[in-house]
């Protein structure tokens, strides 16, 4: 069901059939590792179990520890580890294999493949066309892995990089696709293509055409220096930042294994200072010539060259359903009726093993922690607040946190979203996007994008939303929320004053009026958001669900809801057809959102670094309006989805199905307890995972409650089920009542809501935290009571909470994200007043 899911999008069929072109024939990497969902039914138990006893053997292990020396030494790590692993016996075999290199093609050849589309879908199908080229037999020298990230920066890194713009402009298809420079297996690769390429053989030369002929200008041209400075600044600001990692040490390990698993150095990944010395050294000697050499050299002289194209096939999905049923009823027709009753019996004792509960003397088995380890405080992050006055006697508020960020600054700076009419807002993403990529009054966009990649690690523009909680801890009203517009950025220190002046050109000089790439990103949007739809549905499931339950789940929907994709049509229609239209409205908003009267200055950084970069602010805030432009805004909202439940069935072309319920199960003003969080964590990891997981199949499952507003929502992801999975979920209560938990699973539960509630964050993230605590009203006070009913948390707060969830089985509203076939099969055993709605949403 997970490869079923998979194999329902498009993307994921692009980039499996692009692996598989490129190394053709190869015994590993031709062969998808996930499984081809029509090969994995063939699958026998005697082959997975020798695969097991093959390659599960600590002889083909690799074994990573990170941590003090003087907290554990390495004779003491080499003791546990021998004590772990002395039970085992010599290799049983595999452990030496090695992954073979792929000869190298003599001559560019192209390759066919083709994907389901739905056929009643309202948009014409479309084709995916790209080239790949895969790098000679050979590892790459640290430094040109080094020098490649740059050119790949050069030639896709943003929009207006060298490749990327031209097959943009090109009109030809509707996003950039392959990836670029990909090195995560042992053979390096470069990919680049179009998606949304109209069918047939024409318009696939024209986009092969266009990516040779660029890249051979490029090589012509050569790169600015500018451009160089900018990708450089880029990849090296990306190595810094990762020891701002909240887990540095899987960052190394993963880092390590990259070299590692082919035999090679797992230590050279994470020096990379002689590799980025030694590029930085040959950049000053030849400027963009490196890059160019390194381009003809891995690209276009190699002719190792594949065209791929992904071609639309309609019946597709309806040939691979009847090739399935088919195949079943066959092998039914060659059972008797004692192998059928057999085969019975079977089923039925797998799914008793699968619903038995764990043997105590097994879990004990288990090292785990008890709740003595855990500590009673709360971890709180340094903040102070202070206003700042701007012109027209309006006031700032800014917030400042003094964190290690290793000499890096972190800015936010954020605007009320309430200030735009509700109509607006399904807006505002489109808005983000030409704020944050387009150029300015004086810069246009590529000299512009140059100039923030040199002088900042990143900057642009996002929204950030949340519902409001009561005081004291009480879920909030759905007619409350927190909505802003969101600038971010960072840099080094003594970089801030740059950061802030490109931030205030980002907010208040972006020149909007560019149609030509208003209708380009338009485009490369709808395409994203089709494609996710398709392969995040219980993301659109549970959007659905929250709007009807809030005012924050309504915007929240607007802003990247299936809502959103009827948006992003009608705003591409406008700006082809009326686009004076739509920048007015742009532009409208823009007025309306921005003012230094109100805003929010977030700034993290280092004791060295914080007082004068939050001396910057005051230039910053000058450089704003004083006031907002005059606005309607202000946000009504109804309760009525509450009132009446809803049976949605959002219909897209998909082999599984996203399958949510929701209802808020605490009243606004009614205080949420701590334990809440404790029962509803071990809901998802004990019950709703072996009943939609385990025993129904499905990829996923989740259980998200919201100790802001009191929400309470079921989804699954990849199910192969619908109205099973929702009974399953209206049997939550039941399960809480009739197990009750003893005191080990008490402790597990409790221990891993804490480790929720002390999962590590980054510097950046944990300043962003803080600020959105102090926008909602939280209170260290409040997260102190929380922490320690969390922990107080004892099995009378399961049962309790069973009548809570019971409320979702009997009042809950259902979103469904599934295909027609799958809607109309659930509508046959759903009772009439449960039937699913269908609404095609592609």
């Amino acid at each position: 069901n997970e490869m079923k899911g998979v194999y329902s999008s498009p993307d994921q069929l692009h980039y499996r059939a692009l692996k598989k072109a490129l190394f053709r024939g190869h015994p590993i990497y031709a062969i998808d590792s996930g499984g081809d969902p029509r090969s994995i039914p063939t699958l026998t138990y005697d082959a997975f179990a020798d695969f097991h006893r093959r390659y599960y053997h600590p002889s083909n292990a690799k074994i990573y520890v990170y941590g003090d020396e003087a907290e554990l030494p390495t004779a003491e790590r080499l003791a546990l580890l021998e004590s772990w692993l002395a039970e085992f016996g010599s290799s049983r075999g595999g452990g030496d294999e090695q992954i073979p290199w792929q000869p190298a093609e003599p001559e560019p050849y192209e390759v066919s493949e083709p994907y389901p589309v739905d056929a009643a879908a309202a948009a014409a199908p479309t084709q995916f066309v790209t080239l790949g080229w895969l790098f000679p037999p050979s590892p790459l020298e640290p430094s040109k892995k080094l020098a490649w990230g740059v050119l790949n920066d050069l030639l896709l890194g943003k929009p207006s990089a060298a490749l990327q713009q031209p097959l943009l402009a090109s009109k030809l298809g509707s996003a950039v696709v392959g990836g670029g420079y990909g090195a995560s297996l042992q053979q390096a690769a470069f990919s680049v293509g179009l998606k949304g390429v109209a069918p047939g053989d024409e318009a696939k030369g024209r986009v092969s055409a266009l990516i040779l002929e660029t890249l051979d200008s490029i090589a012509e041209s050569g790169f600015e220096q500018s451009a160089v400075e900018a990708s450089m600044n880029t990849i090296e600001f990306r190595l810094r930042a990762a020891s701002a990692s909240p887990m540095k040490g899987l960052s190394f390990m993963m880092g390590a294994l990259s070299e590692w698993v082919y035999g090679r150095d797992p230590i050279e990944p994470l020096r990379f200072e002689e590799a980025l010395a030694s590029l930085k050294e040959d950049v000053a000697r030849r400027g963009g010539a490196v890059f160019v050499e390194l381009l003809r050299e891995s690209v276009l002289e190699n002719r190792h060259r594949c065209t791929l194209s992904l071609v639309p096939e309609p019946q597709l999905g309806g040939w691979l359903q009847a090739a399935e049923e088919q195949e079943l009823s066959a092998v039914r027709e060659r059972l008797s009726a004692g192998e059928l009753k057999a085969l019975e019996e079977e089923t039925r004792a797998l799914r008793a093993a699968q619903a038995a509960r764990d043997d105590p003397a097994d879990l004990a088995k288990l090292p785990t922690l008890s709740t003595s380890d855990l500590t009673a405080s709360t971890k709180s992050i340094p903040i102070e607040v202070d206003e700042v006055a701007v012109a027209g006697g309006g006031r700032a508020t800014l917030l400042t946190h003094e964190l290690p960020t290793d000499g890096l600054v972190y800015l936010n700076v954020g605007f009320d979203l309430a200030r735009l009419p509700i109509d607006d807002v399904p807006y505002v993403p489109l808005l983000c996007r030409m704020m944050s990529e387009l150029g300015t009054d004086t810069l246009d966009e590529t000299a512009f994008s140059r100039t923030v990649s040199a002088q900042t690690g990143s900057l642009g523009v996002s929204t950030m939303t949340s519902a409001k909680p009561r005081p004291g801890g009480a879920a909030g009203s759905p007619d409350e929320a927190v909505a802003m517009l969101m600038l971010s950025g960072r840099a080094v220190a003594d970089k801030a004053p740059q950061l802030f002046d490109l931030a205030a050109d980002m907010l208040a000089s972006t020149q909007l009026d560019n149609a030509e790439r208003a209708v380009a990103m338009l485009k490369q949007s709808l395409a994203r958001a089709e494609a996710a739809v398709v392969s995040s549905g219980n993301s659109y499931a549970s959007a659905a669900l929250a709007a009807r339950f809030s005012l924050c789940g309504s915007v929240d929907e607007m802003l990247g809801g299936v809502s959103q994709l009827h948006t992003l049509r009608g705003a591409l229609e406008q700006a082809q057809g009326d686009w004076p239209a739509l920048l007015a409205r742009l532009e409208r908003m823009r007025s309306a959102l921005l003012s230094a009267d109100g805003a929010v200055v977030n700034l993290s950084a280092d004791e060295q670094s914080l007082a004068t970069t939050a001396a910057h602010v005051p230039r910053l805030l000058g450089r704003l309006p004083s006031a907002a432009a005059p606005s309607d805004g202000g946000w009504a909202w109804s309760a009525g989805g509450v009132l009446v439940p809803s049976h949605e069935g959002l219909q897209v072309p998909t082999q599984v199905s996203y399958v949510a319920k929701a209802l808020p199960i605490f009243q606004p003003g009614e205080r949420i307890c701590g334990s809440t969080s404790v029962v509803s964590r071990y809901l998802r990891t004990a019950y709703l995972w072996n009943t939609v997981r385990v025993q129904g199949g499905a990829y996923g499952c989740n259980l998200a409650f919201s100790r802001l507003d009191g929400r309470a929502t079921f989804s699954s992801y990849r199910d192969p089920n619908l109205a099973a999975t929702l009974e399953a979920y209206d049997g939550t209560g039941a399960y809480l009542r009739s197990n009750p938990l003893g005191p080990s699973e008490l402790s597990k539960a409790i221990i891993g809501a804490v480790g929720e509630l002390d999962a590590p964050q980054s510097v950046d993230a944990r300043g962003v935290t803080s600020m959105v605590r102090h926008l909602l009203g939280v209170t260290e006070e409040e997260r102190q009571i929380w922490r320690d009913e969390v922990l107080a948390t004892t099995a009378a707060d399961f049962v309790a909470f069973a009548d809570r969830i019971d409320e979702v089985a009997a009042r809950g509203s259902v979103a469904v994200v599934a295909s027609e076939s799958a809607i109309a099969e659930a509508n046959v055993a759903l009772p009439e007043a449960a039937r699913l709605q269908a609404k095609a949403v592609l």
